[in-house]
């Protein structure tokens, strides 16, 4: 039995990986609220650092249950609230989709790290190379396990979804420093970016955190 409470999430501005998480919220039909760590009164911090073992955003606090890592964290979302399922509800498509999502933050997302901080151009070559190879990969992955119908598991979004989402916007800001090294997407792939971008559950999600005050000690921030 899941708790009555509202969910409370630990995040801040530069979190873009809670994007995913308000987005679930969102879709769940939801209320949540949200502590801004960079901006929170002491206290609210202290218990943010001794109730989570890494003290990282995004962290979820629902009555007893504590939840980091946005993936885990969306995946409690779901399993936890009523609403529609953002996941497939067999386990071939469970599987299938969590290994979609492996795929982005375990691949994807560490080769575009490793490219914008090269520090050499040699390096950023070899990064992008790898890149534009797991792109390649996903998009194998395509013509078997997914419908893209406008999303990932056809015409109901979900957490695949949410998943690619941030990694398509950072990669679509990277544009400017990667070059002329930047991956060309397939056509199928450009497609779900924009209907991701267009649902209004990611939306919401974009616009709630354009409401969080920056920090003036910004830095990039972890999963």
């Amino acid at each position: 039995m899941t708790s009555n409470e509202v969910p409370i999430i630990y995040t801040s501005a530069i979190c873009g990986w809670a994007i995913r998480n308000y987005a679930a919220f969102y879709e769940k039909g939801v209320a949540f609220t949200a502590v801004d760590v960079k901006h929170a009164p002491a206290d609210q911090i202290q218990v943010f650092r001794e109730m989570f073992p890494y003290a990282k955003t995004p962290s979820l606090l629902h009555g007893n249950t504590r939840v980091w890592e946005s993936l885990v964290i969306n995946e409690y979302i779901n399993e936890a609230f009523a609403g529609p399922s953002l996941l497939p509800r067999d386990a071939a498509g469970k599987a299938s989709a969590r290994l979609w999502m492996y795929h982005c933050d375990s691949m994807l997302f560490p080769e575009l790290s490793r490219a914008l901080r090269a520090s050499s151009e040699d390096e950023r070559i070899k990064s992008t190379e790898i890149l534009k190879l797991r792109i390649d990969d996903m998009d194998r992955m395509a013509q078997s396990t997914a419908k893209f119908a406008p999303y990932w598991s056809g015409r109901e979004i979900g957490l695949v979804d949410f998943c690619y989402h941030i990694f398509l916007d950072a990669l679509s800001m990277s544009r400017e420093t990667l070059g002329n090294d930047m991956p060309a997407l397939p056509q199928w792939l450009r497609e779900w970016e924009a209907a991701i971008a267009s649902a209004s559950s990611i939306q919401r999600a974009k616009a709630f955190a354009a409401t969080l005050p920056m920090p003036k000690d910004a830095y990039p921030a972890k999963s």
